[in-house]
């Protein structure tokens, strides 16, 4: 059962959303560490290992006996706290995931509200230039330039039209600033508010970078830039927070499938411990019947050794599905519990097969 978050960009969180990831990514560490340590602890307690060595004990009736009444508590505590440990590494998993959720979103409206202020941008750049360029004051500025400058010739050429000219230099000039003035009042607003969004977006691309711990090379462009460089600038600081935003989006979608992995494989190990506690009642149950008889008669080997088989074939489709799911945490624990079972229904065939009794 992988647990294992990858490691974020440095530059992607701000510096509250990163120490949140970096606490919670310890602490599933430590409850990693914690489960390992359970598993030795069950092991040792199922398998007769003494202070955590390999060593096993004999097979003798007398000691599986002694080894079943010092361990039964123990391993009851282990697998309780295995469970306790499993749920807690959901929570923190799901924390983490639930904390990258909220960096997505906080991301994700930021860019789409930078690129609808690029589109607006857009549109108030083609409106001035063509007010500029391709409107009818603009055009008929142009043709009242043009002919202002023949007048001018005319004037150097042709001394003896001075007068002339001169009046009707006069009359252009009354032609050209009522068409100025008109273009100066239609393109004034619209630089006024096309300065005041670039303004905006940058000083709002600067605020994003400064909540990062590691601000891309775009920053120091975007608080120096001016006019067309500026605008180069802020399209290149959105092309770095589109990546950031899907370097966390991946991240994110890593957490999530983690959680659901650490969800079902919190299942499994519930329906494992169930499966081995109810086998343990039927076998305490075959035993304390047999002693309710007076421990007349042939102990109830087969009874006992059905209620193992059908817990030990459970325990191998849940072995098997946590084999399928890569859950290797999980396989471990199962092994330790088949491994247990195995061993049990051993003993209890040889008792059968010996015909001996309690």
């Amino acid at each position: 059962m992988s647990h294992k978050i990858a490691a974020s960009p440095g530059s992607s969180y701000s510096n509250a959303t990163a120490e949140a990831i970096k606490e919670l990514m310890l602490e599933s560490s430590e409850l990693t560490e914690e489960l390992q340590e359970l598993l030795n602890t069950q092991a040792a307690q199922l398998f007769g290992k003494p202070n955590g060595t390999g060593t096993k004990f004999g097979r003798d009736n007398k000691q599986r006996k002694q080894l079943s009444q010092t361990n039964k508590g123990g391993v009851q505590k282990t697998r309780s706290h295995l469970k306790r440990t499993m749920s807690k590494l959901e929570e923190v998993t799901s924390a983490l995931a639930d904390t990258l959720k909220q960096e997505v979103d906080i991301q994700a409206s930021f860019v789409a509200r930078m690129e609808r202020d690029s589109v607006r941008i857009g549109k108030l750049q083609e409106r001035v230039r063509f007010i500029a360029q391709d409107s009818k004051e603009a055009q008929e500025l142009q043709l009242v330039l043009f002919e202002e400058q023949d007048v001018d010739n005319e004037i150097d050429d042709l001394k003896k039209r001075l007068a002339e000219l001169q009046e009707r230099k006069k009359q252009l000039k009354l032609n050209k600033e009522p068409l100025q003035s008109v273009i100066s009042a239609h393109t004034s607003s619209y630089r006024g508010e096309l300065a005041q969004i670039q303004t905006k977006q940058q000083a709002a691309l600067a605020a994003h970078f400064a909540r990062q711990q590691h601000p891309p090379p775009q920053v120091r462009v975007l608080q120096s830039a001016t006019g067309l460089e500026a605008q180069t600038a802020v399209t290149d600081a959105l092309d770095a927070v589109l990546a950031e935003l899907d370097a966390v989006t991946e991240q994110h979608e890593r957490s999530v499938r983690e959680r659901d992995a650490l969800c079902d494989g919190v299942v499994v190990w519930q329906d494992v411990c169930q499966i081995v506690e109810d086998m343990e009642d039927s076998v305490e149950k075959a035993a304390s019947i047999f002693v309710m008889n007076g421990s007349i008669g042939e102990m109830p080997s087969e009874t006992m050794a059905k209620a193992l088989r059908q817990a030990h074939t459970a325990l191998e489709e849940h072995f098997e599905l946590a084999r399928r799911n890569n859950w290797i945490l999980l396989m471990a624990a199962i092994s330790c519990e088949l491994e247990a079972v195995s061993q049990a229904l051993e003993v209890v065939q040889e008792h059968s097969e010996t015909g001996g009794s309690r």
